[in-house]
């Protein structure tokens, strides 16, 4: 079990850059192009490109191509972005650039900048674009990473998203505030300042423990880590929901008694699926609670509080244990 439930980019398996606006800044401006196609209206361009007439697609794609170009020629390195790749690269972690851009921009913008880009740079033409999440799990089977051991670091809504979607950690740079910032596990205003946070390693609070964080302080989090709950031999829905709610009260560790997930339990739970029956519960429970709280841990052992010793009571039964 991990001692902390705080994380580190330089303690993953891997790295995800965006590149414009995180490695290189090209400053691209579509306005003109949302003027003319969606009528100024913001919108998620090479999605709704892909669902027009083949001669619409073919012109749009052409003008976005054609802007992307003059940005790259004017391309300027992102302060910061070189001396926080070199870090990730001497800490020995695989990194990919992951972009939604056109492949000759990239290339033309790394050559203005004198960037040498990875091996594993991925384009709108390599595969699915972000915030798909295939995206990204492509990057890291490329590096490989896992998703759960995997820092995306990008500046803008699509690469939070599809972070957060692929379950990977989610780093915000070069933005100070924005209305889709709290997809982010963490932000920085300027890639100077991640640079800075990562040569202090300072520890990182994981996007799913915020909420708890901000209504009972990093003190509780900490100590609610370090407890161990073990499950009942029998499981039912109310149960199972009651352990969901105690990882999202910073519980790191739930213990399970050896055996498999047999039909009638299985039966009286109707969201799992068919793969769980005769399962190791373990695994089941693990397949469930890693999917909100990917840092928790689940082991087939006997340790741990009975969850009948909290008395009907997680948030008070918990607390009087931390006390």
């Amino acid at each position: 079990m991990s001692s902390s439930p705080l994380w580190n980019p330089l303690k993953g398996s891997g790295v995800i850059f965006d590149w414009d606006g995180v490695l290189a800044e090209t400053r691209l401006d579509f306005s003109g192009i949302r003027e003319r196609y969606f009528g100024g209206k913001r919108a998620a361009i090479l999605e709704e490109m892909s669902l027009m007439d083949e001669e619409k697609r073919r012109a749009l794609s052409e003008e976005i191509r054609a802007i992307e170009l003059a940005g790259a020629e004017k391309a300027v390195p992102v302060p910061g972005s070189r001396e926080v790749v070199d870090l990730v690269s001497k800490a020995g972690i695989p990194w990919a650039v992951v972009s939604r851009n056109c492949p000759e921009s990239i290339e033309l913008a790394a050559r203005t900048i004198g960037f040498k880009l990875p091996v594993h740079t991925f384009h709108r033409e390599s595969g699915p674009i972000k915030p798909s999440p295939e995206a990204l799990w492509m990057a890291a089977e490329a590096i490989g990473s896992t998703s759960t051991e995997c820092t995306v670091v990008g500046d803008f809504v699509y690469d939070l998203l599809g972070a957060r979607r692929a379950g990977m950690r989610a780093v915000l740079v070069e933005r100070s505030s924005v209305d889709w910032g709290h997809w982010a596990d963490v932000s920085y205003p300027r890639m100077t300042d991640f640079l800075s946070a990562l040569m202090n390693e300072d520890p990182i609070v994981p996007w799913e423990y915020h909420g708890l964080v901000s209504e009972r302080g990093l003190s509780w989090l900490t100590s609610a880590w370090n407890v161990s709950i073990a499950l009942p031999e029998l499981w039912d829905e109310a149960i199972l929901n009651s352990l969901m709610n105690l990882a999202g009260l910073g519980v790191g560790r739930f213990t399970v008694k050896t055996g498999t997930l047999a039909f009638d339990e299985w039966r009286g739970l109707p969201w799992l699926s068919p793969k769980d029956l005769e399962r190791p519960k373990a695994f089941v429970l693990a397949r469930i609670l890693k999917k909100r709280y990917p840092k928790v841990v689940v082991e087939e052992c006997e340790e741990g509080l009975s969850l009948s010793s909290l008395e009907g009571d997680l948030v008070n039964g918990l607390e009087r244990h931390l006390s």
